[in-house]
């Protein structure tokens, strides 16, 4: 559990409606439409989570610098509140607004 939001870390199981947060690694970056990216994060527990976050240009690292396009890349860490929507269905893909890249630490 995160101790500034309380949201949890990494769940075991997705509840839809719910806010979360996903902290892992790149395994996928898919920045077109650069308004509508999508990335495969992998948790530490092997969970995969495909997000669709905010703007490319809106995504900074953890200490608010803006990455360059190339620093997306698999095995990069990131984490991002977010949340899958009710109707999704069997689905793993949930949405966010604060997707950020972590420096190594």
């Amino acid at each position: 559990t995160d101790p500034d939001t309380g949201l949890e870390i990494n769940p075991p199981t997705v509840v839809p409606g719910v806010d979360f947060i996903v902290r892992g690694e790149i395994v996928n970056a898919n920045l077109t439409p650069q308004d509508s990216p999508e990335f495969v994060i992998l948790s530490p527990s092997g969970t995969r989570f495909r997000i669709r976050s905010q703007h490319v240009g809106e995504i900074v690292y953890d200490d608010g610098t803006k990455p360059a396009l190339h620093e997306f890349q698999r095995g990069v860490l990131v984490q991002a509140t977010v949340r899958q929507e009710e109707d999704a269905g069997a689905t793993i893909t949930v949405h966010s607004t604060d997707l950020m890249l972590l420096h190594e630490q």
